[in-house]
């Protein structure tokens, strides 16, 4: 999509390409070559009575003003607009819309506002006019973000590119070990000093060599019919033990 501007020598607008941003341009009806700077871009009438399809260029640093008087540089003339009803001044490298003390307001993407900054696409409402922006963006800007995503901004990628000397932080930041942590082999301290391991020729007194799987299976267990003939026995000697006493007390009764 093109933008407007309005050549310095002739004051004539002519549309030029969004890449011209930031280079120069040829003016077709005197032939002068002038800059187009960053930030260039213009007003267009998309709805209110007669000045549909008008564009008034955004050329910085020169202020916009809009209103019915005839000293404006958008001049609108309906029964819902002020005098001087907005106004768009180039601050700190960008356009911003201010209210001028209209009597209907000024609406900002259908919203009502006495001050913000514009962007590209935004639709401004004053009265019964409806004005959509459009600002051209730097060049290379579309490819230095994507450098800076695809690349981390690394400046060996493009040498000689001062916009990419920037450095960018890392993903993460290397975390300090905690002396604290152990590591998996010997359960070491991952701050403390290597310590030599001493190896004695003595097997200690406790040890015992590894019972395998295997051998574990082949261990003999108790069996568990001995267990049950115990319980048999007790049982049985209590039955005679208490047929012994109940014999005596029935021969001394």
């Amino acid at each position: 999509m093109p933008i407007y501007v309005r050549c310095p020598k002739c004051t004539k607008d002519a549309a030029v390409s969004r890449a011209a941003i930031g280079q120069r341009a040829k003016c077709d009806a005197c032939g002068t070559i002038f800059p187009v700077p960053f930030g260039s871009g213009h007003l267009v009438v998309e709805w209110g009575l007669s000045e549909t399809g008008r564009h008034i260029p955004l050329a910085p640093p020169h202020a916009v003003t809009i209103g019915r008087a005839d000293d404006n540089t958008l001049q609108l003339r309906g029964a819902s607009v002020s005098r001087h009803h907005a106004r768009i001044d180039w601050e700190q490298g960008g356009w911003v819309l201010r209210d001028a003390g209209s009597g209907n307001g000024v609406r900002l993407n259908d919203v009502i506002t006495r001050e913000a900054r514009l962007s590209n696409g935004d639709s401004i409402i004053l009265g019964e006019f409806v004005l959509r922006v459009t600002i051209g963006a730097a060049p290379n800007t579309a490819l230095e973000s994507l450098a800076r995503a695809e690349l981390g901004a690394n400046p060996a990628a493009f040498p000689g590119d001062p916009r990419l000397e920037s450095p960018v932080a890392p993903l993460a930041t290397p975390r300090a070990a905690d002396p604290r942590e152990r590591t998996a082999v010997g359960m070491r301290p991952t701050g403390a000093p290597s310590v030599p391991a001493v190896v004695s020729s003595q097997p200690a007194a406790d040890a015992r060599p590894p019972v395998s799987a295997m051998d574990a299976a082949m261990l003999p267990r108790p069996a568990a019919h001995s267990v049950t003939w115990v319980y048999w026995l007790i049982g049985a000697c209590s039955i005679v033990l208490a047929g012994v006493i109940l014999g005596m007390l029935l021969l001394w009764g």
